[in-house]
């Protein structure tokens, strides 16, 4: 798809190999990036987590199924959108901040999975310790629980410094 803002275009057009019945385009684009843009508040109005995506998936296909030619593009585009807001456009917009990509070029989406799972692990940790504490009159939690986060967290660190060294950044 072609930017609307065509000031920043610097060449476009189409690759005369046809594939299919349809011709590819391009655009080459000049971007400035600022460079203070770490600075700046991240915004996220939609969510695209598999269940979601998944969800959305299904609601265009029946969308789609409803109609058997388009009249118009704007018929697809409603669709689109019918199956987009209800499934995947947050309630409130998210304010990314701390573990995001612009701030971390190391984080994936694995990573943040990792460490949530070892949050959870430690609150785990944290309730036996409490339970421990009022139940048995003791102090250290589950030994159990406790070995589960340290290691958990021992490996993930090192995951996380194996990612950070593998991205080379350049502010």
């Amino acid at each position: 798809m072609l930017t609307t803002d065509i000031e920043q275009v610097v060449l476009s057009g189409c690759i005369s190999d046809q594939i299919g019945n349809h011709l590819p385009i391009f655009e080459v684009t000049d971007i400035k990036i600022e460079s203070d843009s770490v600075n700046k508040k991240h915004v996220r109005y939609y969510e695209f987590s598999n269940k979601i995506t998944n969800d959305f998936v299904t609601k265009l296909k029946k969308g789609l199924s409803t109609i058997i030619t388009p009249s118009d593009f704007s018929e697809l585009k409603a669709i689109f959108h019918n199956a987009l807001d209800p499934t995947c456009k947050l309630t409130k917009p998210k304010v990314l901040v701390g573990r995001n990509i612009i701030e971390n070029p190391w984080i994936t989406h694995s990573i943040k999975a990792a460490i949530e799972k070892k949050h959870q692990n430690k609150n785990d940790w944290d309730a036996s310790v409490k339970k421990f504490l009022k139940e048995y009159n003791m102090s250290g939690g589950d030994p159990y629980l406790k070995k589960v986060f340290d290691d958990y967290r021992r490996v993930l660190k090192a995951v996380i410094n194996a990612a950070k060294t593998s991205i080379v950044v350049t502010r």
